[in-house]
């Protein structure tokens, strides 16, 4: 009875562990990937060293994108939050607004900018 109870709250937590991801939101899984790649390129070009790009928020829909995330050094320290909006024209991505290090949230400002771009990938 006692392995049967262990058992069932391993599910449960299992279960709930899943539901806490590390990611706020994510939609558009396929395109994930590149919207990542650009957005790392364009970064790492301005501050002119490798970087990683630890996404915490990435929504897409109808070739838009947004993503926020803590960008570090390679060797994984000085966290620095990032922001970026992005449009796929073609068959690439390109950055409309990014923002390195900002102390308040951009995309609020990016969402008047651009009524255009689909409600669902506002936080």
């Amino acid at each position: 009875m006692r392995t049967g109870f262990l058992l069932t709250l391993a599910m449960i937590t299992s279960v709930l562990m899943g539901a806490c991801s590390s990611e706020k939101a994510e939609s558009g899984p396929g395109n994930r990937n590149e919207v990542v790649a650009a957005a790392l390129a364009r970064v790492e070009a301005d501050l002119g060293k490798p970087v990683k790009l630890d996404v915490t928020t990435f929504k897409s829909a109808d070739d838009w994108a947004l993503i926020d995330g803590q960008l570090q050094d390679t060797g994984g320290s000085n966290p620095t939050r990032y922001e970026g909006l992005l449009r796929k024209t073609g068959p690439k991505w390109t950055i409309l607004e990014s923002a390195i290090g900002p102390t308040d949230t951009q995309w609020v400002g990016w969402k008047a900018k651009y009524p255009e771009a689909p409600a669902q990938i506002w936080p």
